[in-house]
């Protein structure tokens, strides 16, 4: 692959990432947009002046191809979109797998488990300070006593967390 095209594409674009993972197979905009909402959650909806003008560039960077289906134009990965696509996957897989270990208490400053026992019994209950005070967050516990911050950060994903990199040797993916 040219090293232009990877300096110039890794690290992605959220928006590039999971435009390239919808055009794994044919897709025209409007059912891009609607795959990346689905597979987000709609956590990320494309708007079309987005998609366009990516597609526009991915298309004039050889990365995917534009082609007539049904009276549509629809876009597909080329083997180069394909390479890089794999490679960007590779490199965030390290970054997920680097950030649960070191989450997980398995660098210097004791992981998430420590700072979560830590706040729980600072913040006890999980109320917030009184009027005029900081506030802090909120916890609340699990059955079992694991404390969780409001919102679903908790030990027990932690837990969880761990118990998947032991069974995958440490690696994310």
């Amino acid at each position: 692959m040219d090293e232009a095209l990877r300096k110039k594409y890794i690290p992605m674009t959220e928006t590039t990432y999971y435009t390239l993972l919808a055009v794994t197979t044919p897709r025209h905009g409007y059912a891009i947009m609607q795959f990346v909402g689905r597979l987000t959650q709609e956590r990320l909806v494309l708007g079309t002046g987005t998609l366009y003008t990516m597609v526009g560039r991915l298309t004039s960077d050889g990365i995917i191809e534009a082609r007539q289906e049904e009276g549509k134009k629809a876009y597909l990965l080329t083997p180069t979109g394909l390479e890089l696509l794999g490679e960007e996957t590779k490199r965030l897989g390290q970054q997920l797998s680097d950030g649960l270990k070191i989450l997980s208490g398995g660098g210097t400053n004791g992981g998430l488990r420590r700072l979560l026992r830590q706040n729980a019994a600072r913040h006890g209950s999980g109320e917030h300070s009184g009027p005029g005070e900081r506030a802090v967050p909120k916890w609340r516990g699990l059955p079992g006593g694991i404390p969780c911050l409001e919102g679903g950060l908790c030990l027990n994903g932690v837990v969880r967390i761990e118990a998947a990199l032991r069974r995958t040797g440490g690696t994310a993916g």
